[in-house]
């Protein structure tokens, strides 16, 4: 693998045909070791893939936060579908993070919730009048990543492999725009992953963006994800990294 700085291939300035795009995107860092924190220049459109390799599952970066609209750039712009994420108000800007599915890094649980009304709880905020339509969906995809069904639990009885397979299903449930996934794959078995691949390359044939951020170098490798576009996270800056011709 080769890599290059991405700052000097900047995305079009406010281009309203990418799901999310950062544009030069700064930010303060909060720990001496987190990365990523500079010059930050994203365009994800319908479909695409982009992977983000880090040394570990324990590095930090902005990136994800920023994607979300949890975190604004000291410099720079984060937009969503065009509009940056810091101009928006507080109602309209949660209905646009709505479209968004996540697997976190970190704490993903409620702890004095059961794990099934963890995975319904933000989409039920926003379309309550589909409670039935979304319990069935999120059933569905337990089913199918491998689960007995959702977990009625909390999550502290369940162990990581269930936890972050919950945490997939709570990701993809309601067709979101865009999929912020942290290092998915952490604590998957093989066909587990497996299942997570085609979960990925469903959501993108039917047009949501994947940011998808890793350390393990079989999923920056793997033949069926056909990334559109990867970098390394290290220092300061991303770096684009190509295949070895």
């Amino acid at each position: 693998m080769v890599a290059a700085d991405v700052r000097s291939d900047s995305p079009p300035r406010g281009d309203h045909s990418a799901i999310l795009a950062m544009e030069d995107a700064c930010f303060v860092p909060r720990r001496p070791d987190e990365v990523a924190t500079e010059g930050n220049q994203l365009c994800l459109k319908r479909g695409m893939l982009v992977v983000v390799r880090v040394d570990s599952a324990q590095c930090e970066t902005p990136l994800a936060d920023a994607a979300a609209g949890l975190r604004s750039p000291a410099s720079g712009a984060v937009r969503w579908h065009g509009s940056e994420w810091q101009t928006m108000d507080p109602w309209h800007a949660g209905l646009c993070r709505g479209r968004i599915g996540r697997v976190f890094s970190g704490c993903a649980w409620v702890s004095n919730l059961n794990v099934d009304e963890n995975v319904l709880l933000g989409a039920l905020h926003h379309v309550f009048q589909r409670r039935a339509a979304l319990q069935r969906e999120a059933n569905d995809l337990a089913l199918w990543f491998g689960l007995d069904g959702l977990p009625a639990k909390r999550p502290n009885m369940l162990s990581s492999q269930d936890l972050q397979l919950a945490q997939c299903v709570r990701a993809f449930s309601d067709s979101p725009d865009l999929l912020v996934l942290e290092h998915p794959a952490r604590d998957l078995a093989d066909a587990e992953v497996d299942r997570l691949i085609g979960a990925v390359l469903q959501a993108r044939a039917r047009g949501a963006a994947v940011l998808w951020f890793t350390a393990l170098e079989s999923i920056v490798d793997h033949p069926r994800l056909l990334i559109d576009e990867c970098y390394e996270a290290r220092g300061p800056a991303l770096h684009r990294v190509s295949p070895v011709l």
